[in-house]
């Protein structure tokens, strides 16, 4: 398997097949990557952290076992976190969104997950979401990253 975790300084738009507001997204002239994934709008700005696990697909794990020891780190953080879907929800606010898909003989499993407060931006861009979104607080980012890297290498 491979496991890698990446930020960015600047605002960006992962892009699944739902639909967000590109006017708004224009206006503030971020950039949108357009993957393709079922799923969502994830908006990423400076501080959050990229989550990226690609292994051969002959492997029988797949996105909700990835999501259970996610949320199984977090709760031993003390934080309240539990799945809903593709997305892990603290008070049940969305935090972390992902996505998988498998191609080329392996799965692909990406997640961002929020550090920073951003639900303003997120109205303008995807409206009144159906899971309000929020940021993680208990958990530093290199915690997170030192518990998937245990857990995975």
């Amino acid at each position: 398997p491979t496991l890698l975790f990446g930020d960015s300084d600047k605002t960006f738009i992962y892009h699944g097949n739902e639909e967000y507001n590109t006017q708004a997204v224009k206006d503030l002239q971020i950039p949108v990557y357009e993957i393709g994934y079922e799923g969502g709008t994830i908006v990423g700005t400076a501080g959050d952290l990229s989550i990226g696990i690609f292994y051969p697909d002959t492997i029988d794990l797949r996105s909700d076992y990835i999501l259970d020891k996610i949320v199984s780190i977090l709760q031993n953080h003390g934080i309240a976190a539990e799945v809903d879907s593709n997305d892990v929800l603290v008070n049940g606010k969305k935090v972390l969104g992902s996505a998988h898909l498998t191609s080329n003989g392996f799965f692909v499993f990406v997640a961002y997950v929020s550090f920073s407060d951003k639900a303003e931006l997120i109205q303008k861009i995807c409206g009144d979401a159906t899971k309000s979104p929020s940021h993680l607080i208990g958990i530093s980012r290199s915690e997170l990253i030192r518990g998937l890297s245990e857990w995975l290498l």
